[in-house]
């Protein structure tokens, strides 16, 4: 018998932080890895790479997706997907500086990660 609280459909999945890469081409479609924590999420940042937030809760992917980028320094405002990035972009946040590079990406209700092959 298993001691883990029931989930049923209306309880939304708590958001998680997770390494990201971007899709070859242009489908602007990003790539969810391995879990991570927010110092090394954060870290992962300062390093000038990707990271993205999932989870069931729009609001608390854009709260956690902002609170990674503010680890590493003054975050932009949420920044829409871009048309010139593909169909299948992502919102996310960077460095109001641009530097580092690299992104914090969330999903939202229908723009969703894609898991890593």
């Amino acid at each position: 018998m298993s001691t883990a609280p029931e989930r049923n459909a209306l309880t939304p999945l708590p958001s998680t932080i997770h390494e990201a890469t971007l899709a070859g081409g242009p489908s602007g479609a990003v790539l969810r890895g391995a879990e991570l924590e927010l110092a090394t999420a954060a870290a992962r940042r300062l390093a000038g790479r990707d990271v993205v937030v999932c989870g069931d809760d729009p609001d608390a992917n854009r709260r956690l997706a902002r609170a990674v980028e503010a680890a590493v320094g003054l975050p932009t405002r949420p920044q829409a997907p871009h048309r010139s990035a593909g169909p299948h972009a992502l919102p996310h946040f960077h460095q109001a500086s641009r530097s580092p590079d690299g992104h914090t990406f969330y999903e939202t209700e229908k723009r969703k990660a894609r898991k890593q092959p």
